[in-house]
């Protein structure tokens, strides 16, 4: 089995690549306008799916628009980079957040977890509509 060194629980988000964020992205040439798909998030980080050009190391700030998630301005930092001749994987770390995005962000975590563990028990009644991964769950057994 890996061992997983993360710190912070993630969940998908991109089930049908219909979560698709815009972006206004500063470059030595001016503002360029970009969209990306947020493959998963995290109360540490998230991965982005771009075909956009980012640089290892780069600090900006971002706020982000999903459906049961809004949060105020996070300070970031570009962490990786994996680039394939179509789309570039990139990793994104939190510097700073604030405590309720954290914890809003750590609960929608913990109720995706449940679900997939009470799914991979076998338990078919596992989906409640005040579940936290509610409004971004793609899962066949959503009520």
């Amino acid at each position: 089995m890996k061992d997983d060194r993360r710190k912070f629980t993630r969940f998908p988000v991109a089930h049908n690549l219909a979560n698709v964020i815009s972006m206004d992205i500063k470059t030595s040439s001016g503002l360029t306008h970009d969209e990306a798909v947020i493959a998963d998030i995290s109360a540490g980080g998230l991965a982005l799916l771009t075909v956009s050009d980012f640089k290892t190391g780069r600090e900006f700030d971002i706020a982000l628009e999903l459906p049961s998630l809004k949060t105020r301005a996070i300070k970031c930092r570009i962490a990786r980079v994996d680039k394939k001749p179509d789309i570039n994987n990139v990793g994104i770390e939190f510097l700073h957040i604030c405590s309720e995005d954290r914890n809003h962000i750590n609960a929608i975590a913990r109720d995706y977890t449940d679900c997939e563990m009470k799914l991979a028990l076998g338990v078919t009644d596992v989906c409640f509509k005040k579940c936290h991964y509610y409004h971004l769950c793609g899962k066949n057994v959503k009520i």
